[in-house]
């Protein structure tokens, strides 16, 4: 029996630092996500010790709670704590068609103020709020200062990231088209050639930046990746696929590991992770089709079929994860609804079409004019010159 009125507190003699992980995209205001995970990649230690929920095996349920693991770590004071838990999250690794908030909680504890402890209640709230990449300006003197940096983790540039989702959708072309010509040939059908072009179109858009790409393959692995309308200068890919299902690129002489989580929809693109850090590939602007990109329930109605709405106003709401969100039209036009009050929602499901008032006003993805600079590759993209397989693959296989 302990007397806590009169029995002495025991002093403290560590310090811990926890971190919640939950299934949420932390690019898209938190947004929760739900899917299948290929791979949880965790190991305790002296120092940091967690669990979760699920395993490799697992998945995040639509109406679950997003938190699926926890994790502490403990030091001889904050900063160890602190240290020994950014260590933690590096180490981390998760695979699956979710969206973790790993990346980013591991680059908030390294910002300046967090490792200063010069923070309050309102100092994520406020990075947020700046930045929804988590770009924070300089406060006012007097109040939180905040570190000009941005919390998401980017280490490769745009353009490699561009050349690698362009082999693998490439690759994974070819090698698609390649079985059904010797399927139809198995079964003594002769197949169209369009199924073993040499060439393919990519289009990927990142970071509002349209890239029309046209990968010509050189060999069983090998690809040259370039920008249409200038074979002459491309980025030579070599790619293979690794026994857990992700692909090993070189790209210029340097290697890539990437995993696509998700293959894209109509709601959302293709998602890849390279490197433990996440890439996600947006899909063209429609602003006409009104589309969930969540799992979930539509639970009500805001607005009746017909309704004229303004930019920015919410039309339904939908239950995820036990919560309920709003969404909203990102243009002004007239509603028409597609879908009932509680239906189950899978990510890309059409909820309603929006006949805009002024579709000349809407803007889209700036196509990407140039050549490609990856990391690796010295100035520019290499020149055909002499690449006599390059050159003979451009000339015989169209672009399908």
């Amino acid at each position: 029996m302990i007397d806590f009125a009169t029995t002495k507190r025991n002093d403290p003699t560590k310090h811990c630092i926890a971190v919640r992980i939950t299934a949420e995209n932390a690019e898209a205001g938190f947004k929760p996500t739900s899917g299948g995970i290929q791979e949880l990649n965790f190991r305790s230690t002296p120092n940091v010790w967690g669990y979760f929920s699920m395993d490799s095996s697992g998945a995040i349920h639509e109406f679950a709670d997003s938190q699926f693991g926890h994790l502490f770590a403990s030091g001889d004071n904050r900063e160890q704590a602190r240290r020994n838990m950014v260590l933690a999250l590096k180490e981390l690794s998760i695979r699956g068609d979710i969206s973790t908030t790993v990346d980013y909680i591991s680059k908030l504890i390294e910002l300046n103020d967090f490792v200063d402890n010069n923070i309050d209640t309102s100092w994520l709230d406020g990075i947020i709020k700046d930045n929804i990449d988590g770009i924070a300006e300089a406060a006012p003197k007097g109040s939180v200062l905040r570190r000009s940096t941005s919390v998401a983790i980017k280490s490769l540039d745009d353009h490699t990231y561009a050349a690698l989702g362009a082999t693998i959708l490439a690759f994974d072309r070819c090698s698609s088209g390649e079985e059904a010509f010797l399927e139809s040939l198995g079964r003594g059908q002769l197949p169209p050639q369009n199924l073993i072009s040499m060439v393919q179109n990519v289009e990927l858009i990142l970071n509002e930046t349209k890239y029309k790409l046209v990968c010509t393959r050189l060999g069983p692995h090998k690809f040259a990746v370039a920008v249409v309308g200038d074979k002459e200068k491309f980025v030579s890919t070599n790619i293979r696929v690794l026994s857990d299902g992700g692909y090993l690129i070189d790209a210029e002489g340097k290697s890539h590991v990437a995993y696509v989580t998700s293959k894209g929809d109509s709601a959302s693109g293709m998602r890849m992770s390279v490197g433990g850090v996440s890439v996600a590939f947006s899909p063209d602007y429609d602003p006409t089709s009104l589309r969930t990109d969540v799992a979930g329930k539509l639970v009500k109605k805001l607005v009746p079929d017909g309704a004229h709405l303004k930019k920015g106003e919410p039309y339904a709401e939908i239950e995820v994860m036990k919560m309920f969100m709003p969404l909203k039209v990102e243009e002004t036009g007239i509603l028409t609804w597609c879908n009932n009050e509680g239906a189950t929602l899978a990510p890309g499901d059409l909820l309603a079409t929006l006949e805009l008032d002024n579709p000349e006003n809407v803007s889209a993805a700036v196509v990407f004019e140039g050549c490609l600079r990856v990391d690796g590759l010295d100035g520019a993209a290499s020149t055909m010159g002499n690449n006599r397989a390059h050159r003979l693959a451009c000339q015989i296989s169209p672009a399908p």
